[in-house]
């Protein structure tokens, strides 16, 4: 084991160099050091600012050089004869090989890179705790956690993680180590005077956390990634070493771990957090612009959830309404809601919030350049004004809102070609359809038996139900065969609830539709009638489906009193 000493961390840091800058090695390092430096530098060169023939034309030259040096090191270390003289040189050897390794990597040769790594970590193994090591080996790990996690082997790609995290953690508190700088991975050539010694091993050990979370996000860790995540942005505040956007895009993420929670505080802390830091980079550029819309549609999906019934009535924060994550802002967040509203004047507030959110997320997801996102977006605005209505008592002020939806819904479908975009077409036309059905029901409950509805409110009801149906035949259209424009006896999985609901929904609409003769009853009864009956035979065609149990018993009950009810009827009529 290396003994380290233990004065002053500034003489410590120069102890291993001492020694070696007065050998043969310690020369030919220094006369190499130039050479070494070009290649760092060209090795760090992107794809962009190599020849378009030829994009990895800076790796390939600092490749041959690391190579040229890694071997003749190999050639040194024979002629060694101290112990600690080979270690080092040994030492040099695999920080040789782990840039080898991520360099070809970076240029698309993972076999070869993987090969080199393993190399690297295990020429440095046992080394791996000393200050001049302990950098390079987390980023080796660091590296190959990366080209695991690329192969979808994330639970591999976990395991260096937290071999990595592990060496991070013992370093910092191992008392012969936790006060000395460790060196600087590409300090091969010099004693690596640098004074950011810390900070490359901070700034290592972040990148571990945020490959973690990453892993932890994969395996379906939703509570530990979040938990990284945390851990990963702290830092990044705390060591000042971050992209804003970056930053900003990984907090909104974050905050959709909290919103799954229902843990209003702590969502809106995050969101408040990334708007925050995302500011810094304004949105000029159209990168800066789709993470500023990005973040911007995360906003969204917190109102949704404030404005959604079935939603929690209580934060499930564990924190009472506190919630810092990241305490070293100052935010001016006091506007923010951070609890479900309780009334319609709270719910609109939350309303209008949403509503600025959807019109900065349209600014960039336009529906000539980004189709299915505008048509996201759209929706989202479709559902705020449907959470809205269930704060509003009137059912003619409902159907305002109602009607808001159905406009915006319809515009965009008429845009679509069903061709290219047939999944998000059927999908705004079930909505629309749904719509109008619930504005019919609306209209409805404003009258009675006793109080029936004059022939202009009749009209308007009938109206709203024709639409509905309409539009669920659109929809069941989408699903006929191109040439035959039948239906298959068989339809999708996907596809065969939503079927079926619409046909249930349209049986239903046709018995809620008014007349003022025993022949349009009768019509429009069996029409009912054999909306349900496409149910009973498709499920009867199709046993093996059992997503729709609950309703085809209503189905078959509806097919067989029907008849009876059209019987009654004309019997009374006459």
């Amino acid at each position: 084991k290396f003994k380290m000493a233990s004065p002053s961390e500034e003489k410590v840091e120069e102890l291993e160099w001492e020694w070696v800058c007065g050998t043969d090695f310690g020369n030919w390092l220094v006369a190499q050091k130039d050479k070494f430096e070009k290649a760092l530098d060209e090795n760090d060169l992107s794809i962009e600012d190599n020849p378009k023939n030829e994009p990895f034309k800076s790796k390939y030259e600092a490749r041959k050089v690391f190579q040229e040096l890694l071997d003749e090191t190999r050639d040194l270390e024979e002629k060694q004869d101290e112990e600690r003289m080979k270690i080092f040189v040994r030492g040099t050897m695999g920080i040789l090989q782990s840039l080898l390794g991520n360099n070809y990597i970076d240029s698309e040769e993972v076999s070869e890179g993987e090969k080199r790594l393993k190399d690297a970590y295990e020429i440095m193994e046992d080394m791996a705790r000393r200050p001049r090591y302990i950098v390079v080996v987390i980023k080796t790990l660091d590296s190959l956690a990366i080209l695991w996690s690329g192969r979808n082997e994330h639970k591999r790609s976990l395991e260096y993680c937290q071999e990595a995290a592990e060496l991070y953690n013992s370093y910092k508190t191992n008392e012969e180590t936790k006060h000395i700088p460790p060196g600087n991975p590409t300090d091969v050539i010099t004693a690596g005077a640098s004074k950011d010694r810390w900070a490359e091993l901070e700034r290592a050990h972040t990148h571990t956390l945020f490959y973690a979370a990453q892993c932890h996000g994969h395996l379906g860790n939703q509570k530990k990634s979040a938990y990284y995540v945390h851990l990963t942005l702290k830092r990044q505040l705390e060591y000042k070493e971050y992209d804003p956007l970056d930053w900003a895009i990984n907090c909104a993420g974050l905050s959709q771990y909290y919103l799954g929670l229902e843990d209003w505080h702590a969502t809106a802390h995050c969101l408040s957090c990334a708007s925050h830091i995302a500011a810094e980079r304004p949105p000029n550029q159209e990168e800066e612009q789709e993470h500023h819309a990005n973040i911007a549609r995360c906003w969204i999906k917190y109102y949704l959830c404030l404005l959604d019934p079935a939603a929690g009535q209580e934060d499930n924060s564990k924190s009472g309404g506190t919630t810092v994550l990241f305490e070293t802002l100052d935010l001016e967040d006091a506007h923010v809601p951070k609890s479900r509203p309780t009334s319609f004047s709270e719910a609109k507030t939350v309303f209008q919030q949403g509503q600025k959110c959807i019109k900065d997320s349209l600014k960039f997801f336009t529906m000539g350049d980004h189709v299915s996102d505008h048509i996201a977006v759209v929706q989202d605005h479709s559902q705020l004004y449907a959470r809205l209505a269930n704060f509003v008592d009137d059912p003619n002020d409902k159907c305002k809102l109602f009607k808001r939806r159905t406009d915006m819904l319809s515009a965009v479908e008429m845009d679509l070609n069903p061709q290219y975009f047939l999944a998000l077409t059927r999908q705004l036309q079930y909505e629309i359809a749904e719509t109008f059905q619930e504005m019919m029901n609306q209209k409805r409950k404003r009258f009675t038996d006793a109080n029936p509805p004059d022939s202009h409110a009749t009209a308007k009801i009938n109206k709203l139900g024709n639409q509905s149906i309409k539009w669920f035949n659109k929809f069941i259209d989408t699903c006929r065969d191109h040439t035959t424009r039948k239906l298959p006896d068989t339809l999708e999985e996907a596809l065969v609830r939503p079927y079926l609901r619409a046909k249930f929904s349209m049986g239903s609409i046709y018995r809620k539709l008014l007349t003022s003769n025993t022949k349009d009853y009768t019509a429009n009864s069996l029409k009912s009638m054999e909306m349900f009956k496409d149910c009973v035979t498709y499920c009867e065609k199709n046993s093996g489906y059992k997503g729709f149990d609950e309703e085809l018993s209503i189905c078959r009950e509806m097919v067989n009193m029907i008849p009876v009810q059209i019987k009654r009827t004309i019997s009374e009529a006459r």
